[in-house]
């Protein structure tokens, strides 16, 4: 499921327990993310909301959102964000294989589709490593434990749940944003494998 902006409250609640709470995976934006963070932990219905620019303020949401979700019952096993300035796949690991493949895979998909290119031009590309220091220095969350690998990943655990998060390429020559999420929660998806898979 690729999560989406809403208007009508009782709309958003519909798309909340028959959709959400049963889906396994979903793909959603930051913006997304604290709309949904209000209304699950606050019952605050938004149509808007601002995002921030400290990527472990997100994560710090996102799980709460995942405590939230399991609470509710919910089939939940993949949650795939795209943000401005970094991705994070969290899934849980006791059901889907490694997720760092589909990561690269969210984040190749969302630069060559804003640069409508087939290739990464290094030239025309920003990285923003300043979001991944902000979480090495900043994320706190009782119980989970971040390790940071010899590369632009992060990965954070806590119970059964992995969170991996890179940076985005940042597209310096914008040539196309509709569909960007569904095509960055896509491609994560058609890389990511569950562990009963044959591959």
């Amino acid at each position: 499921m690729e999560m989406g902006a809403f208007q009508n409250p009782k709309v958003y609640q519909a798309v909340i327990e028959n959709l959400l709470l049963r889906a396994d995976s979903v793909g959603i934006n930051e913006q997304e993310i604290l709309v949904l963070h209000a209304f699950l932990k606050e019952r605050d219905f938004r149509t808007l909301a601002v995002p921030f620019s400290d990527p472990s303020l997100l994560l710090t949401k996102v799980f709460e959102i995942l405590e939230i979700l399991e609470e509710r019952k919910a089939t939940l096993s993949r949650f795939h964000i795209h943000a401005k300035s970094m991705h994070h796949l969290c899934y849980r690991d006791d059901l889907w294989r490694n997720g760092m493949g589909a990561l690269v895979a969210g984040i190749m998909a969302g630069y060559k589709l804003c640069s409508n290119s087939t290739t990464v031009n290094v030239n025309e590309t920003g990285i923003s490593y300043e979001a991944l220091e902000s979480i090495n220095k900043n994320f706190v969350y009782s119980g989970a434990k971040l390790s940071l690998r010899p590369s632009p990943i992060i990965t954070i655990r806590k119970g059964r749940w992995v969170c991996l998060s890179g940076v985005a390429l940042i597209c310096e020559r914008v040539r196309k944003m509709a569909g960007l999420g569904d095509n960055i929660s896509g491609a994560g998806f058609i890389y990511h494998h569950m562990k009963h898979e044959s591959i």
